[in-house]
């Protein structure tokens, strides 16, 4: 296991390095985003509707493709349950459920800077679910695609896996991005 995360970890710095004779042109250097969006939980086969939210604060590597921020969202679940059956109570509660996610994450972007660009990447950190009374904290892996337009307006779709926990997330995000995009240069005459 150890060697393929070593690999893995090669890899992405190959990538890294090696793409970057082929950035297209300056861009700024930092860039905050602010989204929500719809998400789908998965739990033991159910799936359940939430709406998730998220801030994001990304740097833009220069001369390259890439991107590394990190990324703090929240969602969550409300579901009725059958505490008749499971500990006794009224048959009519509810289970709650709020996640919190800290990730640290990195994108691939093609066309950064244009009017519309794409990107792949994704994120691995941590994340705090507490269901009614309990608090659980692990590990969480997020693969992310997305697609930018205008330099502002991001559509994501990612999948949050937390690894210990009983929940994963699929979620639709659609934010609203500040700073980025093309260096504004000045032409002296």
């Amino acid at each position: 296991m150890k060697r393929h995360g070593i690999k893995l970890g090669l890899l992405a710095l190959l990538l890294a390095f090696g793409t970057a004779s082929f950035a297209q042109g300056p861009v700024r250097k930092l860039e905050f985003e602010i989204g929500l969006g719809p998400s789908t939980v998965m739990a033991k086969g159910e799936r359940y509707g939430s709406i998730s939210l998220f801030t994001e604060l990304r740097g833009n590597l220069q001369h390259s493709h890439w991107d590394v921020g990190m990324q703090i969202g929240t969602g969550g679940q409300y579901t009725q349950v059958d505490y008749d059956v499971e500990i006794g109570g009224d048959p009519r509660q509810y289970r709650r459920e709020v996640v919190i996610y800290i990730l640290p994450v990195a994108d691939y972007n093609w066309w950064r800077g244009e009017k519309v660009s794409c990107f792949v990447g994704g994120g691995t950190g941590m994340y705090i679910s507490g269901s009614n009374a309990k608090t659980y904290v692990g590990v969480t892996i997020m693969p992310r695609a997305g697609v930018e337009f205008f330099n502002r307006l991001r559509l994501t779709t990612d999948y949050k896996w937390n690894i210990q926990g009983i929940y994963n997330y699929w979620d639709l995000g659609i934010g609203f991005v500040v700073g980025g995009g093309k260096k504004k240069t000045i032409k002296c005459k």
